[in-house]
């Protein structure tokens, strides 16, 4: 196998050289069953792409193949991002992770005990989830994408809590939200630029993004049942979108996710300090699997994560990522589904499992 080098820190391979892997076969397959509209992957260990390859259509209504470019909405994957972002601001002093939220974010003080930077974090603040039945109002906070952040967040603070802050884990793509506004307001730059800052500068990245360019027709879109175009995907509102849903509306490719992951995989750098990475491996609450914007993988007995994972599903976009601590070895895949919603994943899962992460 040779590799070619591509961006500062990690070698990409420059053609499809590899034998043909799993997950490689399951998403051809997929894809020739309709199951995916389109597809890209990168497996990688300590610099070497073992899989680096694109599948089928950037959309259900137009022909235009995907390549390495493409743009896909990661969903939830974005959650990993902001942890990033908020570990790192944390090390530079500009954000207190033990801080109230109120402390950021005045409408906040209405609260008796207003949910930490940390437990936003961790899905602990006590704000709704979407995984549970939610009102017009709170579907509205987190789905209408002509909203601002700052007109979203100032919704979900007028929201009851769900339970005191620290006591129960509910997922929660409002929490993130909020977190990000505070990151906003403690920061004095909106989430589009701390992304830009903390992540794309240092690994290289030159596509990742919560808004994609209104002229840019190489960003991917799902299918609906019937077939026609997914149209909730956020960047098809064009200069309608203003709402940078923080864990869960960035927009990326296989290749610059995979730098990411890489930079994980090795301790962090050059985007975490040894102390944030230290967080990032550690369980904020004893016997939860759920960390600081990533799902853990903890051996019994174990005080450190031996692998981070995180999936992500908005309208018909769907991401995994996945490292393995231990060896090194990290996957990321960005799909846009067609039809059934359920069978596309679960290929994906299924084959990702095969590979070992």
């Amino acid at each position: 196998m040779t590799t070619a080098k591509l961006g500062p820190f990690l070698l990409l391979a420059a053609a499809p050289l590899w034998a043909q892997s799993t997950l490689d076969r399951a998403l051809k397959q997929a894809v020739s069953d309709g199951a995916l509209v389109g597809a890209q992957a990168y497996v990688g260990k300590g610099g070497e792409a073992l899989l680096d390859a694109v599948y089928g259509k950037v959309r259900p209504d137009r022909d235009a193949p995907v390549d390495a470019e493409t743009l896909f909405c990661i969903g939830s994957v974005s959650k990993p991002l902001a942890s990033a972002i908020t570990l790192a601001l944390a090390g530079d002093g500009k954000v207190a992770l033990e801080a109230p939220v109120s402390r950021y974010i005045p409408s906040f003080d209405r609260l008796p005990r207003p949910p930490t930077i940390a437990q936003l974090l961790a899905h602990r603040g006590g704000v709704y989830t979407q995984r549970r039945q939610m009102s017009k109002s709170q579907i509205r906070w987190i789905r209408d994408f002509r909203l601002t952040l700052e007109q979203a967040v100032e919704g979900i603070a007028g929201e009851e809590l769900i339970a005191e802050p620290g006591e129960l884990f509910a997922y929660s793509g409002a929490g993130y939200c909020v977190l990000g506004r505070a990151l906003e307001r403690a920061s004095g730059d909106p989430m589009e630029t701390l992304l830009q800052r903390r992540l794309a500068v240092p690994l290289g990245w030159r596509r990742t993004t919560y808004f994609p360019k209104v002229e840019d027709a190489n960003v991917a879109a799902g299918a609906n049942r019937e077939g026609g175009l997914q149209r909730d995907t956020p960047h098809l509102l064009g200069e309608e979108q203003r709402l940078a849903l923080v864990g869960g509306s960035v927009y990326s490719t296989a290749r610059e996710l995979a730098l990411f992951a890489h930079a994980i995989a090795q301790g962090g750098r050059p985007v975490l300090s040894e102390e944030a990475f230290a967080k990032l491996t550690s369980p904020p609450f004893p016997g939860e699997r759920y960390g600081y914007g990533w799902s853990l993988r903890m051996p019994d007995g174990a005080e450190k994560a031996t692998a981070l994972r995180h999936n992500g599903a908005l309208a018909a976009s769907r991401a995994s990522l996945r490292i393995d601590l231990d060896s090194g070895k990290y996957a990321v895949v960005l799909y846009s589904i067609a039809g059934d919603p359920a069978e596309g994943p679960k290929r994906v899962q299924a084959a990702l499992d095969a590979e070992g992460l």
